[in-house]
Protein backbone atom coordinates (compact mmCIF):
# COMPACT_ATOMS: atom_id res chain seq x y z
CA UNK A 1 0.00 0.00 0.00
CA UNK A 2 1.06 3.36 -0.77
CA UNK A 3 0.26 5.76 1.67
CA UNK A 4 2.04 9.21 1.53
CA UNK A 5 -0.14 11.41 3.86
CA UNK A 6 0.54 8.68 6.76
CA UNK A 7 4.47 9.08 6.14
CA UNK A 8 3.90 12.67 6.46
CA UNK A 9 5.75 13.54 3.41
CA UNK A 10 4.62 16.78 1.31
CA UNK A 11 6.37 16.41 -2.50
CA UNK A 12 6.52 18.72 -4.96
CA UNK A 13 6.95 15.91 -7.16
CA UNK A 14 7.09 12.19 -7.28
CA UNK A 15 8.08 9.92 -9.75
CA UNK A 16 6.99 6.32 -8.87
CA UNK A 17 8.06 3.64 -11.51
CA UNK A 18 5.86 0.61 -11.53
CA UNK A 19 5.73 -2.64 -14.00
CA UNK A 20 1.81 -3.23 -13.31
CA UNK A 21 -1.10 -0.91 -13.14
CA UNK A 22 -2.17 -0.51 -9.09
CA UNK A 23 -5.38 -0.93 -8.14
CA UNK A 24 -7.70 1.55 -5.69
CA UNK A 25 -8.41 0.09 -2.52
CA UNK A 26 -9.61 1.93 1.30
CA UNK A 27 -8.30 0.57 4.35
CA UNK A 28 -9.49 0.59 7.89
CA UNK A 29 -7.45 0.81 10.82
CA UNK A 30 -8.58 0.26 14.11
CA UNK A 31 -6.95 1.19 17.61
CA UNK A 32 -7.50 1.28 21.11
CA UNK A 33 -11.41 2.04 22.00
CA UNK A 34 -10.90 2.42 25.45
CA UNK A 35 -7.62 4.50 26.52
CA UNK A 36 -8.48 3.23 30.38
CA UNK A 37 -7.14 -0.60 31.69
CA UNK A 38 -10.87 -1.17 33.08
CA UNK A 39 -13.41 1.06 31.46
CA UNK A 40 -15.87 -0.60 33.82
CA UNK A 41 -14.29 1.68 36.55
CA UNK A 42 -16.03 4.73 34.79
CA UNK A 43 -20.10 5.41 35.50
CA UNK A 44 -20.38 6.78 32.26
CA UNK A 45 -17.59 4.97 30.12
CA UNK A 46 -19.03 5.61 27.12
CA UNK A 47 -17.92 9.28 27.61
CA UNK A 48 -14.57 7.32 27.63
CA UNK A 49 -14.59 6.19 24.20
CA UNK A 50 -11.29 6.98 21.94
CA UNK A 51 -12.96 8.90 19.10
CA UNK A 52 -10.15 8.08 16.67
CA UNK A 53 -10.54 4.33 17.45
CA UNK A 54 -11.35 3.76 14.05
CA UNK A 55 -9.20 5.19 10.79
CA UNK A 56 -10.57 5.16 7.18
CA UNK A 57 -7.99 5.49 4.56
CA UNK A 58 -10.08 6.02 1.45
CA UNK A 59 -7.55 5.62 -1.23
CA UNK A 60 -4.86 3.63 -0.68
CA UNK A 61 -2.83 1.64 -3.97
CA UNK A 62 -2.67 -2.08 -4.02
CA UNK A 63 -1.09 -4.72 -6.78
CA UNK A 64 -3.37 -6.35 -9.23
CA UNK A 65 -2.70 -9.92 -7.63
CA UNK A 66 -5.18 -8.31 -4.78
CA UNK A 67 -7.84 -7.59 -6.96
CA UNK A 68 -9.21 -11.45 -6.56
CA UNK A 69 -8.85 -11.69 -2.88
CA UNK A 70 -11.46 -13.80 -0.40
CA UNK A 71 -13.00 -12.88 2.67
CA UNK A 72 -10.44 -13.09 5.87
CA UNK A 73 -7.59 -13.60 3.47
CA UNK A 74 -4.29 -12.36 5.33
CA UNK A 75 -1.63 -10.42 3.94
CA UNK A 76 1.54 -8.22 5.45
CA UNK A 77 1.47 -4.72 3.77
CA UNK A 78 5.20 -3.67 4.17
CA UNK A 79 6.20 -1.49 6.62
CA UNK A 80 2.42 -1.55 7.92
CA UNK A 81 1.30 -3.88 9.48
CA UNK A 82 -0.71 -7.10 8.96
CA UNK A 83 -4.27 -6.91 6.94
CA UNK A 84 -7.32 -9.14 6.37
CA UNK A 85 -9.77 -8.67 3.30
CA UNK A 86 -13.05 -7.33 4.41
CA UNK A 87 -16.55 -8.78 4.26
CA UNK A 88 -17.68 -5.97 2.19
CA UNK A 89 -14.72 -6.05 -0.43
CA UNK A 90 -15.56 -6.88 -4.03
CA UNK A 91 -12.30 -6.48 -6.69
CA UNK A 92 -14.15 -2.95 -7.80
CA UNK A 93 -14.11 -1.71 -4.13
CA UNK A 94 -11.20 -3.54 -2.37
CA UNK A 95 -11.16 -3.24 1.03
CA UNK A 96 -8.42 -4.52 4.09
CA UNK A 97 -8.75 -3.71 7.61
CA UNK A 98 -5.46 -3.79 9.33
CA UNK A 99 -5.50 -6.18 12.65
CA UNK A 100 -1.97 -5.57 13.95
CA UNK A 101 0.56 -2.94 13.19
CA UNK A 102 4.07 -3.98 13.22
CA UNK A 103 5.53 -1.14 15.82
CA UNK A 104 2.96 -1.31 17.57
CA UNK A 105 2.12 1.00 21.20
CA UNK A 106 -0.65 -0.79 22.08
CA UNK A 107 0.79 -1.21 25.80
CA UNK A 108 1.88 2.47 26.17
CA UNK A 109 -2.21 3.17 25.95
CA UNK A 110 -2.33 0.95 29.62
CA UNK A 111 0.42 3.25 31.34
Amino acid sequence: MVLLEELGLRLERLEYHVREELNKAASRRMVVLHPLKNPGELDKWLDDLNSNSKVVIPCAYVVPSLKHVEVDDKFQFERLGYFVADKDSTPENLIFNRTVTLCDSFGKAWK
